[in-house]
This record gives structure tokens, C-alpha cells and sequence, in this order.
């Protein structure tokens, strides 16, 4: 019996420059990523527009809702305060997972959703619509808006 390895080995360097080259596609999409979410991270805290918008909730409240949702997106805890009631979900989610990209989507609106259900008891899923904000989600967990 005589066995041939040289088709498979012969097989390895395309297999090889394949790697490379998603590799490269990845690395240079995460870039491009981290560069639109910089509109997010360059903005000064936040804080006084959700105070604005929600007076009569405690700043404790504010910054464990937003401590919620940036950890179901996976950003660290320091870009709570980078975000504002004004800000739609889905173009958050846009950001990261812009059209034609080549990322994989880490369920990060479902984990918000399962995360506001656990935490508050909403279903945010019925009032759910491409232009809904962080304020009106904020708003249904009982935040004390009495402003407009």
C-alpha cells in the first residue's frame, strides 16, 4: 500500500494564505469599528442630559440602566456615561456591525432585552422599533421623566 501526502500538503499554503488574508479583513473591519464608536467615547459624560431629560430619577438609577446596556454590548463600564437618551439602539448596533461587514452579530440587542426583562421585569420586545432610543427604553423600566 503506498499513501500520497503531497496533495494535502501541497494544500497548505492556500490554506495558510486564506487564514491570512480573513484575518486581515477582520483586523482592518474591527479598526473601522472602533473608529465610528469613537463618536461615542469622544462626547464628555453624559450625565446632565439624562438629568435633563429624567429629573426626578437618582443619578444611581440612570448609571445602573446604562451599566446594563453597556455590558449586554459588550463596552467597557468606563462608556456608560457616553450615551445619550436621545441615542437609537439600532444605530449603536449599526456601528458595530456596519452593512456589508463581515463580522458575526453577538446577539448584544437580545442580551439588552433578556438583561432589561431579568433586571426590571419588561418585555421590551413589544414596544420594540428600529428608532427606539435608550431614553424610551429607560423610561418604560419606571425612569421618572417629567420633562420633554
Amino acid at each position: 500500500m503506498h499513501f500520497s501526502f503531497a496533495p494535502q500538503w501541497a494544500m497548505m499554503p492556500l490554506i495558510l494564505l486564506a487564514a491570512l488574508a480573513v484575518g486581515i479583513l477582520s483586523y482592518r473591519e474591527h479598526r473601522k469599528v472602533q473608529e465610528a464608536l469613537t463618536r461615542y467615547w469622544k462626547r464628555p459624560c453624559t450625565g446632565v442630559g439624562w438629568k435633563r431629560k429624567f429629573p426626578n430619577s437618582p443619578k444611581a438609577e440612570i448609571r445602573e440602566f446604562l451599566g446594563l446596556f453597556v455590558s449586554s454590548f459588550g463596552f467597557e463600564a468606563e462608556h456608560r456615561c457616553s450615551f445619550l437618551p436621545g441615542d437609537k439602539l439600532m444605530d449603536i448596533y449599526s456601528t458595530l456591525y456596519p452593512p456589508g461587514g463581515i463580522s458575526a452579530d453577538c446577539l448584544e440587542l437580545e442580551t439588552f432585552c433578556m438583561m432589561v426583562k431579568k433586571r426590571y421585569g419588561l418585555d421590551i420586545a413589544g414596544v420594540w422599533n428600529k428608532d427606539v432610543t435608550l431614553g424610551e427604553v429607560f423610561a418604560l423600566t419606571g425612569g421618572r421623566n417629567t420633562s420633554n
